[in-house]
């Protein structure tokens, strides 16, 4: 029995000597954990990113090539998978159309028609990076808009895809894209009725031929910088173009960037041309801030710019019938000449007061009409020709130098009745009846 009770006192205290992890031995191993985590995690991440982007390089590859052979036929790079020679699959089996196509991990979409301009992008799917080749160009580069590292995991050099796109259409099936930066539009009906197209990234856009760029009527263009509409109709029903980032503006052609009622003009529109029948018609909420030069050419061009005020204005032609007519708000304080070449032209400029005004050309009937603001404190010329020309000028005083020439005695010339300058008359019954209606002016026959 003793001998047992030994035995058994020598067992227990040889498991009593066994020894337990402390705590630091437990931290001790936490940390070196952590460590072969903090080692491993990112080295295996950049296995994974890099073989999801080698899925990619040879899709890549293939767009590149395929577009250099459509270029060959073409003379321009594609924006459309369906013309490319070779058919390419999306994540789902279905062959890629227009100008994106989805894969499992990529978005690949085709850039820029010009030379030396286009390119395939493949964006990660959340964003993280951008795969870019250029057709062109032997390497595949990363792009990607912070330093995040993920360009240093796939093992690719950096580029900056962020860089301006240029399209051309040539024809009415044309997809725009949404990354365009500069569009051109070259034929009859070309780009037009593109209803969903917002042009957020549009920069630069150019329309030849006639209907082009017609009723895209829900782009904003905030970002445009010049606008360049040649053609009957082009740029017609822009409907919601705004102009806020607008540079120089040329229309050319009937109905050209007519019905464009939301467009400002911004603060940075300097130049404008509108030439043809209804040129830059019904831009009512046109102010032309800092606009210094306005070309109106062509029946009823620039008519209803009821909103322009043209402090800055330095050189406005208005050749047409009803051309700048309805201009409402004009005060042409910087104007020093102006021709209004047409019957009804400049006509309803009721806060026109063309206060550095020398020089005024009024041929047609009707026109400068209304000019019911204009003083003349610095008018040296005034020609008004056509029937009821020059009508309504009541607040048109003039001054020593002031020298009016009208076309009959009658029927032209409204002026206050103050006017103190010099009426230069056809025959003697025009000075009959302007030296009665005019006591402190000086009457006299043309010589």
């Amino acid at each position: 029995m003793g001998r047992q009770h030994s035995q058994l006192r020598r067992g227990i205290m040889k498991k009593s000597n066994i020894k337990a992890f402390t705590l630091i031995e437990m931290l001790i191993v936490v940390l070196i954990i952590g460590i072969l985590t903090a080692v491993a995690l990112p080295i295996y991440r950049k296995s994974v990113e890099k073989s999801k982007a080698a899925t990619v390089l040879d899709v890549l590859g293939s767009v590149a090539t395929a577009e250099q052979s459509f270029f060959m036929a073409a003379g321009r790079y594609t924006m459309d998978y369906k013309e490319l020679e070779k058919s390419f699959p999306d994540k789902d089996g279905n062959y890629a159309e227009d100008e994106e196509m989805a894969l499992k991990h990529f978005k690949v979409t085709l850039n820029g028609t010009e030379r030396g301009k286009g390119l395939v992008k493949a964006e990660r799917n959340d964003g993280s990076y951008t795969l870019g080749k250029y057709y062109e160009g032997a390497a595949v580069c990363c792009y990607q808009k912070t330093d995040t590292g993920f360009c240093d995991s796939v093992g690719l050099d950096k580029c900056d895809l962020s860089s301006e796109i240029s399209q051309t259409c040539t024809n009415s099936s044309c997809v725009i894209s949404d990354d365009t930066t500069s569009l051109t539009c070259q034929g009859d009906s070309v780009c037009r009725d593109k209803t969903s197209y917002i042009g957020e990234n549009l920069k630069t856009l150019v329309c030849e031929g006639n209907n082009s760029c017609r009723n895209i009527k829900n782009m904003t263009g905030d970002n445009i910088t010049s606008l360049d509409c040649d053609g009957d109709y082009s740029c017609f029903f822009q409907w919601n173009l705004s102009g806020e980032s607008m540079e120089d503006m040329n229309c050319e052609g009937n109905f050209a960037c007519s019905a464009m009622p939301s467009f400002t003009g911004g603060e940075n529109l300097t130049t404008m041309n509108c030439e043809g029948t209804q040129a830059c018609t019904a831009m009512t909420k046109l102010t032309g801030e800092n606009l210094v030069s306005l070309n109106c050419e062509g029946d009823a061009a620039c008519n209803m710019m009821s909103g322009l005020i043209g402090d800055n204005l330095t050189s406005l032609q208005c050749n047409g019938g009803s051309a700048c007519a309805s201009m409402t708000s004009l005060t042409g304080n910087s104007l020093t000449s102006l021709d209004c070449n047409g019957n009804a032209a400049c006509n309803s400029m009721r806060a026109f007061t063309g206060e550095n005004l020398t020089s005024l050309n009024c041929n047609g009937s009707s026109s400068c009409n209304n000019m019911s603001s204009l003083t003349g404190t610095n008018l040296t010329a005034l020609n008004c020709s056509g029937g009821f020309s020059c009508w309504n000028m009541t607040s048109l005083v003039g001054n020593e130098n002031t020298v009016a020439t009208v076309d009959s005695n009658y029927g032209s010339a409204v002026f206050n009745s103050a006017y103190a300058g010099t009426i230069v008359c056809p025959n003697s019954d025009c000075v009959t009846y302007m030296s009665g209606r005019y006591a402190n002016a000086t009457v006299r026959l043309a010589s």
